[in-house]
């Protein structure tokens, strides 16, 4: 079991949902914001279960596409944690198994997008990076989207966020104390 640090918050969701432009702003704002995906993901090979260098992720790449993803890194992401000593601290990022680090956390925030055309248009609009390439993924985004807006088995620090609503309201509900998951 992951030891609970205070005042750690997490912003997760499916690509296109708005993490990086939320804590963007909130970093304008002067917020304690950290990228998870750039500190703590690492490439993961899929037949091994091992995580694996860059350069040995482009070797496997060439070889097998399939064979690579991105994890993130449960040790790194602790001593990322305990290392950084201001709070709160905002955490943004995701992966497809973001929930089993829910507990490190005080709160999780996860914004979704309630309507697959508005994802897609989303997506379609935006350059590809690391994350989304802009093409095969595109049907496996939505699906990820709409499991996290439709599970109802979340665990009681989670709170969910439609990300459709202005950035304004967004920032305040996730800066807003008093607002606790249910």
């Amino acid at each position: 079991m992951v030891d609970k640090i205070d005042e750690i918050i997490l912003i997760t969701g499916a690509s296109g949902s708005g993490k990086s432009y939320i804590c963007r702003k909130m970093k304008q704002m002067g917020k304690n914001v950290i990228d998870a995906d750039k500190l703590i993901a690492r490439h993961f090979r899929l037949d091994t279960k091992d995580f694996v260098s860059k350069e040995e992720a482009k070797e496997i790449t060439k070889r097998d596409p399939g064979i690579i993803t991105w994890k993130w890194d449960q040790n790194a992401l602790k001593a990322a944690l305990i290392n950084f000593p201001e709070r709160p601290v905002y955490i943004f990022g995701s992966e497809e198994d973001t929930r089993r680090f829910f507990t490190m956390f005080d709160r999780v925030y996860i914004l979704f997008v309630p309507d697959d055309d508005a994802l897609r248009q989303r997506l379609s609009s935006r350059n590809p990076n690391k994350y989304y390439d802009g093409s095969h993924l595109l049907d496996r985004i939505v699906r990820f989207n709409n499991i996290n807006m439709s599970c109802g088995d979340y665990e009681p620090n989670v709170v969910l966020v439609n990300s459709l609503r202005s950035e304004h309201e967004i920032v305040a509900d996730i800066l807003d104390t008093k607002i606790r998951p249910r």
